[in-house]
This record gives structure tokens, sequence and C-alpha cells, in this order.
């Protein structure tokens, strides 16, 4: 049933035509000879992980065997969302109490059109073939707009949906504004005289055909719907679930504003896949305490290919899709694991499932942002002093906070090797004022400027680091670092950065830089994750609040001193 309507779709929207034969496809200017289709079949899943009907794709087969660069396409590229601007609309949506909205467009890539003298023949899909009734010929069916499976079709979905975009919404009362620095996010005003401000405001982020609106006034998500729903044909979905990612918003009394990002059913999923091979106790970290992986040169081939055959990639991908949605504290341990990708040893299968079974008992928690939480956007910059062996760097780690929750978390290696401590942490403030530059130029894009009204200030836990972001002076002690690091002393020059010291104990960035122990992560975890608020300078305004059911006596008797302390 599903397939059936798939092809009608196809039909209907005048993606192809039918009962050509191959004459008839030379005639009408194809190139080359008519390829093959697939057809893929996949489940539609609801926000509890419930299948909710079956779902049918017939796409092009688009790879190299039938299809050439230069031949029957050219450019490729289609832009992306980032994650972190996900969370960055969230917490404006908390902070300015905004309207939220989400809606998908059906078959979106069939919407546009292929380029000019690249049509192509395609072949009946199995159990869809058809002959001529007279002389049984072979019919083809021909390719008139785009499809998926081709290789440009992100490209042409993304210019035709932008270019409706673009020029619908920037004719009065709208003004419309694509964003330089995330190319999938528009800044959306409707003129307003009963408003002060004289507009209203909206933030459209698009997933290629997911699209998420946050907007001052209900009306104008409405409107952007309505307008986008005559040009393609759009379902409004609810906005609490999206890409697997549960976002629930809720409003108190005093008509605060907090949204919890969790991704419950895609751990449970998750789990059920690897159920046979998880650890039989209860795991209290993201990953074993003190551990770090790197390249074992010991490691068989037989035991790589073992390990691989478990299921290693997949539960690779899917752990660190959970990471990096709503579990930062997992950045140090995939990033591990991700290091032995092509050659995995049992060690590393052994940790991974440790990933995945501190997931499953924190399923309940994710990250959250609050109205209650820092007005102002705050980093953390941290570095460890303990390098990969086979390379001699570090691991660094950066988190930038605003309403209270991570709106933007890594946690990488160092591109080159640090001499000691302090040049680490160095390096890592260094690539840390480049997501705040990033993250400042995308506001001011937004209209929202009162959001970064000073410098904002970067935190590290090493006073030689920080003072030399200020000091020029260059000694034997730091004469070998090189210069692009110094780009965050011209930041912090043009006022984009402060530069502070903030004590290990309260550095949160801690997560991000080493596998840490449980006394630890209970510490600054939930600062982290923002289930515990900071102000604006960067101190916890909020006890450890009450956790979740699952996670009770978690929080040790001295961690709540230190609360009520701080």
């Amino acid at each position: 049933v599903s397939a059936n309507a798939e092809m009608k779709g196809l039909t209907d929207m005048g993606v192809v035509a039918h009962g050509l034969t191959l004459e008839q496809l030379k005639e009408a200017g194809t190139i080359g000879d008519p390829i093959n289709m697939s057809i893929a079949l996949d489940h539609k899943h609801n926000q509890k992980g419930e299948i909710e009907r079956l779902k049918t794709r017939m796409a092009i087969a688009g790879h190299k065997g039938n299809l050439q660069s230069g031949i029957h396409y050219d450019l490729t590229y289609a832009a992306t969302p980032q994650p972190n601007t996900a969370r960055i609309l969230i917490a404006i949506m908390c902070l300015y109490k905004w309207h939220r909205k989400a809606f998908d467009i059906k078959m979106a890539y069939c919407w546009a059109a292929l380029e000019d003298g690249k049509l192509l023949g395609l072949k009946y899909p199995e159990g869809y073939e058809r002959n001529d009734p007279l002389t049984g010929e072979v019919l083809y069916m021909l390719l008139l707009k785009n499809l998926y499976g081709h290789p440009q079709a992100a490209r042409l979905w993304a210019r035709h949906r932008d270019k409706f975009i673009m020029e619908f919404f920037n004719v009065e009362p709208y003004t419309c504004h694509r964003c330089v620095m995330d190319p999938c996010l528009f800044y959306i005003t409707m003129k307003d005289e009963k408003e002060v401000s004289g507009r209203q405001e909206a933030l459209m982020l698009i997933h290629t055909d997911d699209c998420d609106i946050y907007s001052s006034h209900e009306s104008l998500g409405n409107r952007i719907l309505e307008a986008c729903h005559e040009e393609w044909e759009c379902k409004e979905v609810s906005p609490d679930f999206m890409l697997g990612i549960k976002r629930k918003v809720e409003r108190d009394e005093q008509d605060n504003v907090t949204c919890e990002l969790t991704m419950t059913a895609f751990i449970e999923g998750m789990v059920e896949t690897f159920k046979e091979h998880l650890p039989d106790k209860k795991v209290s970290t993201p990953f074993p305490e003190g551990q770090q992986l790197f390249n074992d040169q010991s490691v068989s081939e037989e035991e790589a290919a073992q390990v691989l055959e478990l299921g290693y990639m997949r539960g690779c991908g899917m752990v660190l899709w959970a990471q990096r949605h709503v579990f930062p504290e997992s950045s140090v341990g995939i990033g591990n694991c991700c290091r032995l990708m092509a050659k995995p040893s049992m060690k590393a299968w052994k940790y991974l499932m440790h990933m995945i079974a501190y997931m499953h008992t924190n399923k309940m928690k994710g990250i959250k942002f609050s109205s209650r939480g820092n007005q102002n956007p705050i980093a953390f910059s941290d570095a460890s002093n303990k390098a990969d062996p086979t390379d001699g760097r570090s691991q660094y780690g950066y988190t930038i906070m605003l309403a209270g929750g991570p709106i933007v978390y890594v946690s990488k290696k160092l591109n080159h090797v640090g001499h000691n401590a302090f040049h680490n942490e160095y390096m890592a403030m260094s690539e840390c004022s480049k997501a705040i530059v990033w993250l400042r130029q995308l506001l001011v894009e937004i209209n929202k400027s009162e959001l970064i009204p000073n410098p904002t200030i970067l935190y590290g836990d090493n006073n030689a680091a920080v003072n030399l972001t200020y000091e020029n002076f260059t000694s034997s002690g730091n004469q070998y670092i090189y210069l692009a690091y110094h780009y965050i002393k011209e930041v912090i020059k043009l006022g984009y950065v402060d530069a502070r010291e903030k004590r290990t104990m309260y550095m949160i960035a801690d997560l991000l830089t080493k596998a840490v122990n449980y006394s630890t992560l209970n510490r600054l975890g939930p600062l982290l994750s923002g289930y515990t608020l900071i102000d604006e300078e960067g101190n916890m305004i909020d006890e450890i609040p009450v956790p979740h059911r699952h996670e009770r006596n978690n929080h040790t008797q001295a961690d709540l001193e230190w609360c009520k302390r701080k």
C-alpha cells in the first residue's frame, strides 16, 4: 500500500512521466541509458518510539556506476543546520517566552526542478514494469523533476526552497534575512502597528524538510506555515518532537519558561539493539573513570573483525547521535571510541557498551534551558595534560552556556602537541574564542545584540594561560606557541571576549576533557546539562535539583553542602 502511494505521489506531482520507449527518451534529451530505481522500506515512529506507519521511498540508484559528475550533475553541496543553532533557538525561546510551531514538507525533494539539460530515463522498479501492449517493447519513465537518490537532490531542493522563502518574505509586510553564520536559519519580521517595536519577529530553522519556527507572536508562525503550505504541501506537527529529540516546554505560575531535551525513546531502541552485550552491573559514569583509548598496534585483524561484526560502527553512530543532542557529558567517551573506528579492540567494545548502559540509566534526563538562567552567553574552556601516546596531543573541551543550558559544547583532541598544561590550556581557549565569535555574529544577524552587551566571559582554570591572553609577553617559556593561537588576543582587543580564571573545582568544561570520577560528575554534571542554573558571572544560583526517580541518592551530602556554600 505504501509503495503504491509513493508511486502515485510521484506521478501526481509530475516528477515522472510514464510509458516512454527508448526512442522517445532520446528525443526528450535524456543523458545516457535508463537507470535503475531503488526502493527503501522504513518505519515512521511517534514520540514514544512506536511504529506509526510503514513508509516506502522510491529513489534513483544514483551511485557512480549510473551517474557521473560533470555529465549527469555538477555541484552537490547543500547546507545543513548545526545542532548548536537549534539549541540557541530553544534558549532564545525560553528567554523571550516565544511561541513554537513545526511542520514538515511532503516529498520535499520532488518540488524542485532538474537542471536544464539533465533529464534522465528511469527503469520501472520491480513489480511496476510496463511493456507496450502492441509491440511488447519495454517502457520507461522520464524523470522531469528532482528525486531522492540523485547526487544533486539535496542541493536542488535547498536552492528551490530558499529562493521561495527569500522572495516571498521580502515583500511587505515582511522582511527576511538568511543567516551567513548558519544558512539554514532565516530571520523573518512582519510589520505590526500594534507593537511598540512596530514588528513581529520569527526565526525559522530548516532541517531539509522539517521546519522549526520560534516567533514573538503566534500569528506570524501561522502565516509562515500558511505561505509554505500554499507553495508546497506541508503538514503541521508537534514542536515537542523533532529528529528523535523530545522537547518538553513548561511554564510555571511565575511565568518562568523551561525546555527540557531528552531522547528516551531513541535510547531505549539503542539498548534493545545491544541488550545482550551490556554490562550486568549499573554504571555511574559516562565512560570508565580515568580511562583513555588510543590506536593500539597490538590489536589483531581477527579481534578487530570480531568487534566490527558485533556492531561497533553502528553503536558508535547511535551513541554519537545521542551525545550530540542531549548527552554532553558523554563527549569524551564517544570521541575515544570513534578514534578506533577502523580497528577497534574488545576493550573499546566494552567501553562502548559502558556508555550505552550509562545513557540507559539516565534515559529520562538530557539538557535543560530556563528563562531564569544566564541572560548572556558564558563560555568555559579546559584542556587535559594527559596526551595520547600515539601522537602526543591532548584532549580539550569547551562549552558556551545560555539560559542555563549548553548551546555549544565541544570535546576534541588539540591539533598540535602541547609542551605543558599552560600550553594546552591556551590553545583550548583560542579554539573556544572562535566559537564565541561565531555565536556573537549569529546573534547580531538575528537581531539579538542585547544578549551580548559586553564581551563574552570565557573562563579558563590556568592562570598563566588566562594572563597571556591579555599580556604581550614573550619568553622562552611561551615563544614556541604558534601564531594562529594568538587569535584570542585579537578577539579580546576587539571586545568579543573577556578571559577570566575559574578554579578547577567549578570548571564545567572539565567534563569535556577527561573520563571523570563519580564525584566530579555529580558536582559538574547538573551545571553542564542545565539542571542547575548559573548567573551572569557563571556562578551557581540553584541548588542541585531533585533528581529523576532513577537517580535518587546519587548526590552526596558533600555535594549538597558545596551547593549551599556556593
